[in-house]
């Protein structure tokens, strides 16, 4: 209407950056009321820390031989067999690990 005030340019943008700031802090307000809480699901933790336990156990079961650990003896591959077949030496079974039981 004709008391309609014209707004400088200064205040047009002023306005403009003050209805983007607000967008934005609800923006960030909606994500915060969204996020999930960050404490820590104690049951989840604690399964997960018998299988690490677990697999501990199993691959201590089976450690590493060292570098300068004798070789192992093999004898050579039996007929039909390919030459990158070798028989190891016959050892005494070992038990079975948890996860193949």
């Amino acid at each position: 209407g004709p008391f309609h005030k014209k707004l400088s340019n200064e205040e047009i943008n002023r306005r403009r950056r003050e209805n983007e700031i607000a967008r934005e802090n609800l923006k960030i307000a909606d994500r915060l009321q969204n996020a999930k809480s960050s404490q820590f699901d104690k049951k989840k933790m604690k399964t997960e820390q018998a299988l690490q336990e677990k697999y501990l156990k199993n691959a201590s079961h089976y450690p590493i031989a060292p570098a300068n650990a004798p070789k192992l003896r093999t004898k050579r591959a039996p007929p039909g067999k390919p030459p990158w077949f070798k028989e190891l030496p016959a050892a005494k079974p070992l038990e079975r690990p948890e996860w193949q039981s």
